[in-house]
């Protein structure tokens, strides 16, 4: 009998000491098996002065109630920080708007890079642009490039 796997999720943070932002990555299927992963990725920010998170869905496969779970408790840990969730499929919206989240939760479209870039790779803190809104009418932000 052969049983299928799953690979496990990527759970990636990128939160530099002299940044006010931090970058948070999920891959795959973000599910009971990922609350370690997630856990760990919120207690690195504990203790910061943080004002923008930026989730980065893209490569996530699958979303359960255990990332309205870490979306609560991050907003927990930093109430004034702007949660910002990149590339949200569909379900994650619904999850969004059944849950509530979506009155403290804003997502971004645009793609990663988006914003000037310095050099390949080079972290960026969130540039707000002002004046400028993305497609579902939140202030645009342009967000950093990945180190992935």
């Amino acid at each position: 009998m052969a049983f299928l796997s799953r690979p496990r999720a990527i759970v990636s943070t990128v939160a530099r000491p002299d940044s006010p932002s931090a970058w948070i990555r999920l891959v795959g299927d973000i599910d009971s098996a990922a609350v370690p992963a997630l856990t760990k990725a919120a207690e690195r920010l504990n203790g910061r002065p943080t004002r923008s998170i930026v989730i980065d869905l893209t490569a996530v496969t699958f979303a359960s109630s255990t990332l309205a779970n870490f979306l609560a408790e991050l907003h927990r840990a930093h109430p004034e920080a702007d949660l910002v969730l990149h590339r949200p499929s569909r379900i994650v919206l619904v999850i969004l708007a059944i849950t509530g989240q979506d009155e403290y939760v804003r997502v971004s479209r645009q793609p990663v890079g988006s914003g000037t870039r310095r050099r390949p790779g080079h972290w960026q803190a969130i540039d707000r642009q002002p004046g400028r809104t993305d497609d579902t009418g939140n202030p645009a932000i342009a967000l950093p490039d990945g180190p992935w």
